[in-house]
C-alpha cells in the first residue's frame, strides 16, 4: 500500500514536468514556424492567416526549387485560406512569371495592390511586368507609386530609372539610376536591373559587369544568367554564351522563353539538333507560340523530318492561318513529299484569298504543277504570274521555262526582290539564311 501510494502522489509532479516541458518545447516550434506578427494585415481571422502564412512558406520553398507547378498551387490554397495577405498574391505573380505567364502573373499582382494599395512589391512586381509586356504606361505608374511607398529603395528607384529610359526619357532615368546607385544594394536583384538599364543605353561592358554582379550575389537567378548570355552572344562570345543560356534553362526548366532563347542561339550557330530540342521543349511549355512552332517546322523541313514539320507547321497555321512564310514553309513540306494536290490547293487557296496579284506567288505554284506533270495548268499559272507582272525579266523566265529551257526561279527573285528573298513564299527560308 505504501508502494502504490508514493507512486500515486508522484505522478502529479511527472505530469506537470511533462507538461512544462511540452509547453517549453511549443513555445521553441512556434518560434520557429510562426510568423512574425507584425506581417498580420489587422484583419479576418489570425488563425486563419496563421495557417495560410504556414502554406505560403511552403510554397516559397517550393518557388526556390522551381516545383513552379506545385508552389502555384500551394500560394493559391494559402489566398483561399486568408485572402488579405498580399504577399500571397505577389507571390502566386511571381510563380506566373516563372513560366511565362504574364497576363495570369499581372493579375495577380493587381489583386495584391486591391487587398493593399501600400504593398510596396505589389506595384514594383506589376511595373517590372508591365515592362515586359510593353505596356509603359502601367509600368511607369506602378514604379511611381513603389517609390512613392519606399523612396530610399535602390532596386525600386533602379526600375524606375529603367522604365524612364524604355520611355525614351534618358535624362531623367540617368538622374534616377544615379541617385538609386548613392545608397548601394546587396541585392542581386538590383544589379540585374543595372545591369538591363545600362546596355539600353549602350554600355554593355558595364552591364556585363552588373549581371556577374547579380550572379555573384545570387547565384541561383536564372534571370541573371539568361541576361548575360544574351549580352556575351551579342559581343561574339559564343562559348560564354551557350553556358550561361543553358544554366538558365537548367535552374528554370519551367520558362518557354528562356527555352526559346536558347533554341535561337542554337540556330544561330546552326546546331540545328541542340536547336531542335531546345524549341521542342519550348513548345511543350507554351503551345500558343507561333514563332516556336513555324522555326521548328522550318528546321524538320531542312533535317528532312517531313512528317514532323508538317505537324508543327500545321500547329502554326491553326495560331497564324495568314502568314505567308508559314504557308510556304508548309507547301514546300508538301511539295517535297510529292503530296502535289495537297500542295496545289493549299498554295491557290492563299493566292486566291488574298494575294492575287502576286506573280511570285503564280509562279511558285506553275513550278508545282510541273513538277506534277500538268503542263496546261503550270502554262495557266505562268498567264496569271505575267499578268500580275508584266515585267521583261518575268517574262523572259516564263518563255524559257514553257520552252523547256533551264531557268533558275532564285535568280528571278533576286532581281525582283532581293530584300525578300529570305521571307518569300516561292523561296522557303532555309536554315542557312536563319
Amino acid at each position: 500500500m505504501n508502494k502504490f501510494m508514493k507512486v500515486l502522489s508522484s505522478v502529479p509532479k511527472k505530469v506537470a514536468l511533462l507538461a512544462a516541458l511540452f509547453a517549453v518545447l511549443s513555445a521553441i516550434v512556434c518560434l520557429l514556424v510562426i510568423p512574425s506578427l507584425a506581417d498580420f494585415p489587422r484583419q479576418g481571422s489570425i488563425y486563419d492567416w496563421w495557417r495560410a502564412s504556414n502554406l505560403y512558406e511552403q510554397a516559397n520553398l517550393l518557388r526556390k526549387q522551381y516545383k513552379t507547378d506545385a508552389a502555384i498551387e500551394m500560394y493559391e490554397k494559402a489566398i483561399r485560406t486568408y485572402p488579405l495577405d498580399p504577399r500571397f498574391q505577389v507571390g502566386l505573380g511571381l510563380s506566373y512569371m516563372d513560366k511565362d505567364k504574364y497576363e495570369d502573373a499581372t493579375t495577380a499582382f493587381r489583386n495584391a495592390i486591391r487587398v493593399d494599395a501600400n504593398s510596396m512589391d505589389g506595384w514594383l512586381r506589376l511595373s517590372q511586368v508591365g515592362l515586359i509586356t510593353n505596356d509603359l504606361q502601367t509600368a511607369h505608374q506602378a514604379a511611381s507609386q513603389a517609390v512613392r511607398l519606399k523612396e530610399k529603395e535602390p532596386v525600386v528607384q533602379a526600375q524606375k530609372a529603367l522604365v524612364w529610359c524604355e520611355m525614351g526619357k534618358l535624362d531623367e532615368a540617368e538622374k534616377i539610376f544615379n541617385q538609386s546607385t548613392m545608397w548601394g544594394s546587396q541585392s542581386p536583384e538590383f544589379w540585374l536591373i543595372a545591369g538591363k538599364y545600362h546596355w539600353r543605353v549602350g554600355q554593355p561592358q558595364r552591364a556585363e559587369a552588373d549581371f556577374k554582379q547579380a550572379i555573384a550575389i545570387g547565384p541561383k537567378n536564372p534571370d541573371a544568367y539568361e541576361w548575360l548570355g544574351q549580352l556575351e552572344f551579342k559581343g561574339g562570345k559564343a562559348t560564354a554564351a551557350e553556358t550561361n543560356l543553358k544554366k538558365a534553362v537548367e535552374l528554370n526548366p519551367n520558362s518557354p522563353v528562356k527555352w526559346r532563347n536558347l533554341g535561337d542561339f542554337y540556330l544561330s550557330e546552326r546546331q540545328f539538333e541542340k536547336a531542335f530540342d531546345a524549341l521542342k521543349k519550348a513548345s511543350e511549355l507554351n503551345r500558343s507560340d507561333v514563332k516556336c512552332w513555324r522555326d521548328l517546322g522550318k528546321l524538320s523541313l531542312n533535317l528532312k523530318k517531313f512528317d514532323a514539320a508538317e505537324k508543327e507547321l500545321t500547329k502554326a497555321l491553326e495560331l497564324e492561318p495568314d502568314h505567308g512564310p508559314t504557308v510556304g514553309l508548309y507547301v514546300e513540306t508538301l511539295r517535297q513529299q510529292k503530296k502535289y494536290d495537297r500542295a496545289e490547293k493549299t498554295l491557290k487557296q492563299y493566292i486566291l484569298t488574298k494575294h492575287k496579284f502576286s506573280a511570285m506567288l503564280w509562279t511558285y505554284l506553275a513550278s508545282i504543277y510541273e513538277e506534277s506533270g500538268r503542263p496546261e495548268q503550270a502554262a495557266e499559272a505562268y498567264n496569271q504570274a505575267l499578268a500580275a507582272d508584266p515585267s521583261d525579266s518575268l517574262k523572259e523566265y516564263v518563255i524559257k521555262r514553257l520552252s523547256g529551257q533551264p531557268a533558275d526561279p532564285s535568280e528571278l527573285e533576286q532581281k525582283e526582290t532581293p530584300k525578300e528573298k529570305r521571307y518569300s513564299i516561292t523561296s522557303p527560308p532555309s536554315i542557312e539564311e536563319h
